[in-house]
């Protein structure tokens, strides 16, 4: 590396470049990619690199410069801490239960599914007992803050007032699944039931350190493997994965069942840019898998789908064939994302309809005239002509229209929204790099993007004294690359208070243009607008106060 200022600049260890882009700041112990983004303190880094969990660097980290370190009871916990710390101890004691007599119906269900002791094991499986209250009686037992099981939604309050208990179990007669984060922290629980429960599946409620949407099942134990083979397994249920896993698919991970999202999709693109996508095959998983599909689009990932016969999921079907079956039949033979959209249209028309084939037509022309690449649009274009034979010129000549008419108003309309937001995030960040100067107190709810908005909290809400300590408490929140690029920016001009007036401004803009939106659809369905009324008119009135007042806050 070479020195640059008072920082270092080099090539980037996490990504392919020619022209250096990573810089070292030795003062603050912070590195940051302009490139790739990556970016946080030498824990971060070595967790990167490394593939190691938080705990594992800090032990490596111990070792080189002769600390041991051990978590132990005395321990000054976080109240995050301290909710992982009791997750752990609950999953321990599930996977007590799963092996214990009382636990044999719990065991016996698994292995009915083909599951063997190894990959229970390695999933760290394990079963919550019939009955209302056994976790309850291990609560008392450990001298745990039945609080802090409330907020994990490990324990409900009960309604019934003739009930003579006041609390009971979330989890009763379930194979419970337990949900780690990147750093092999447990965030939550699935639980499946084993009897005539319902739902069949329950998951964990949101919590402090739990997300359904930035959380996916088996990344923790999977996300070496997908280094590795760069690519990911993409599954729809716990089940599935460990069915896969069992059969050396070590790189298979599920998206909890929800809808999939754009942090799903972020974390994955931290270690591969390749996917396989293997949701169930009926209308259900593929209505999800075309969602997924949606969201993922800005991501730039390499994408495709496995199909896999409808009434399966891929559990089924290894069973039913074998690992070798499923190697050769559904993933080397998974089709394109943009083949299994264009199957999908297909096969809401009859083709042998001269009227259907007509509409096929237009939507398949409108739909590849969204497509980026031209080069795409072509390839694509000649394979559908010639699959659902269709007269590949008048295509051409529709696709030509409408793809200029497309271009030229998704271009401005990009052009403009791009330098807008570009405009607000950077102002957002110069305010975060003064905020973190004077730790001023400021409305984070101006903030758009929502981490920085979690940023905002952490640096005016939490208590730390310096910049490693801030990238400490963002480290729970994967926010290390932003504290690191805003730090590395350059010193500004600008004052927080011009700033806060003009981030005040663009918020409540925002609110006002959604109240609106609100405000027709209410009247549209004949809904009373009165209180969306009354917001609307106290927005107008800030929004006239910040115009004239200067002290506005």
């Amino acid at each position: 590396m070479e020195k640059s200022g008072e920082k270092y600049k080099g090539l980037c260890p996490f990504h392919q470049e020619n022209t250096p882009s990573f810089y070292l700041d030795p003062n603050n112990g912070l590195y940051y990619c302009f490139g790739c983004q990556a970016g946080g303190d030498i824990i971060k880094f070595l967790m990167e690199i490394e593939g190691w969990s938080f705990l594992e660097t800090m032990r490596y980290l111990g070792n080189e410069v002769g600390i041991s370190f051990n978590q132990t009871n005395k321990t000054n916990y976080t109240e995050k801490e301290k909710l992982y710390s009791i997750n752990d101890k609950v999953k321990n004691y599930y996977k007590r239960n799963l092996y214990s007599k009382k636990g044999e119906d719990g065991l016996a269900y698994l292995y009915s599914r083909g599951l063997t002791d190894k990959i229970i094991r390695r999933a760290e499986l394990g079963y919550a007992l019939v009955g209302w209250n056994n976790l309850l009686e291990y609560t008392n037992n450990k001298n745990i803050n039945i609080d802090s099981f409330l907020k994990l939604g490990l324990i409900k309050h009960s309604s019934n007032s003739n009930y003579r208990q006041k609390y009971y179990d979330q989890f009763r007669n379930r194979i419970i699944f337990p949900i780690k984060d990147v750093l092999g922290r447990v965030i939550g629980f699935g639980g499946r039931t084993i009897g005539d429960d319902e739902p069949k599946y329950l998951n964990s409620a949101e919590s402090m350190i739990y997300h359904k949407s930035y959380s996916l099942y088996g990344i923790y134990q999977a996300r070496k493997n997908i280094k590795e083979e760069d690519y990911v397994i993409l599954a729809e249920g716990y089940l599935d994965v460990l069915a896969l896993w069992q059969e050396g698919f070590l790189n298979t991970i599920a998206s909890l069942g929800t809808a999939f999202t754009k942090d799903q999709a972020s974390t994955i693109k931290r270690y591969t840019s390749n996917m396989i996508v293997c949701y169930d095959g009926d209308s259900a998983g593929q209505n999800a898998t075309q969602k997924a599909i949606d969201v993922m689009k800005e991501y730039d990932f390499n994408l495709k789908v496995a199909m896999i016969p409808e009434g399966l999921d891929p559990d089924d079907y290894i069973k039913k064939y074998d690992k070798n079956k499923f190697q050769v039949e559904v993933l080397e033979k998974a089709i394109s994302a943009t083949d299994f959209t264009v199957k999908r249209i297909a096969e809401n028309y009859n083709l042998n309809n001269r009227e259907d084939k007509i509409r096929f037509s237009s939507e398949l022309v409108k739909f590849l005239a969204n497509l980026e690449n031209r080069l795409e649009q072509a390839g694509y274009l000649a394979t559908y002509a010639e699959e659902y034979k269709l007269d590949r010129s008048a295509l051409e000549y529709e696709l030509s229209k409408l793809a200029w008419k497309n271009n030229k108003r998704q271009v401005k309309k990009e052009q403009k929204t791009s330098e807008i937001r570009e405009i607000i995030l950077t102002q957002e960040k110069k305010l975060l790099k003064l905020i973190i100067g004077s730790k001023k107190l400021v409305p984070c709810e101006i903030f758009i993007l929502p981490k920085h908005q979690r940023l905002c909290e952490l640096i005016t809400l939490e208590n730390w004294s310096d910049v490693d300590e801030l990238i400490a408490l963002a480290r729970d929140d994967n926010l290390e690359s932003m504290v690191a690029n805003i730090v590395f920016h350059d010193s500004i001009e600008e004052n927080e208070t011009g700033l806060i007036r003009q981030l005040t401004m663009v918020s409540i803009e925002r609110k006002i243009n959604i109240l609106r939106k609100k405000i027709s659809e209410a009247v549209k369905v004949g809904d009373d607008p009165t209180s969306l009324l009354l917001q609307f008119k106290d927005l107008e009135q800030k929004r006239a106060q910040l115009h004239t007042n200067k002290d506005f806050s």
